[in-house]
């Protein structure tokens, strides 16, 4: 009877200890992140939500440096670029820049300055060890992270022919902070990226309260576009932007009757 119960006890802690892991589609072929929440709480949550959010869908890796590092995450895809929010420096003893295909954010010189930025390890790097978040690593077909790591680059260490990640998926694991529902709205949205203003047009089925909302990354309200009664039909209205928004990733959230919509925009 113990031993059942020790069996049990194991297997539950075996269960609670499973980590994320996450499938990157790039141009030049398909890999598998396992990241470790358990140990990087802040780091992981914030590459999760970003996942589950498409933001990384479309990005490419604009540095390479043989030996060094394969690095992406901008959606500028000059190395300036971010989500708009920086997060909090994290770090733990146990990970470390010690093999090819480590996993880590990108940052300033400055404290607490990543956002979405993140590099792959192309060899042991001792000395980023405790100034670069660390939080997981390659756990299948590590070879496409070595052959992006033997491209052609020009200027600023960027690739001659485009990396592309065409999408970027939580396959197991926990989910983000940002609830995703079936999306029973459709959203229309021109231009995205967007600068100063930008037309949103969705459908409702069923007439019916409608609330529209612009989230940052993390799902917390940035503005509240719309929250009015509409009729069966198709509706538009314009989100014209100031100089206070910054420039990154955000959600727009409709909620109408029929149920609710997300979709991602980037402001640049």
């Amino acid at each position: 009877m113990k031993y059942i119960q020790l069996i049990f006890v194991l297997c539950l802690s075996y269960l609670g200890s499973a980590q994320t892991q996450i499938d990157f589609y790039t141009s030049m072929g398909d890999f598998r992140v396992e990241l470790r929440e358990d140990l990087m709480p802040i780091t992981a949550q914030n590459f999760i939500d970003l996942t589950e959010a498409e933001f990384y869908d479309g990005i490419i890796f604009h540095r390479v440096i043989a030996g060094f590092v394969v690095q992406g995450g901008d959606p500028l895809g000059t190395g300036f670029g971010g989500p708009g929010y920086t997060i909090m420096d994290e770090y733990h003893p146990d990970m470390n820049h010690d093999s090819t295909g480590v996993i880590a954010m990108a940052k300033t010189s400055a404290p607490n300055s990543a956002g979405s930025q993140f590099y792959f390890s192309l060899d042991a790097l001792p000395s980023l060890d405790q100034n670069y978040a660390v939080f997981g690593a390659c756990i299948e077909n590590i070879e496409v992270i070595e052959a992006m790591g033997q491209v052609a680059t020009g200027a600023n260490d960027r690739p001659i022919v485009d990396i592309v990640m065409d999408s970027v998926r939580v396959v197991s694991g926990t989910t983000s902070s940002v609830k995703n529902e079936a999306p029973l709205v459709t959203i229309e949205t021109f231009p995205n990226p967007f600068t100063e203003s930008i037309n949103i047009s969705y459908q409702v089925k069923t007439a019916g309260p409608v609330d529209i909302q612009l989230l940052d990354i993390h799902g917390q309200i940035v503005e509240q576009l719309d929250n009015a009664y509409k009729s069966q039909g198709i509706h538009s209205i314009q989100f014209k932007t100031d100089s206070r928004l910054p420039l990154g990733s955000y959600l727009l959230s409709v909620k109408t009757a029929d149920g609710k919509g997300v979709k991602k925009l980037i402001r640049n």
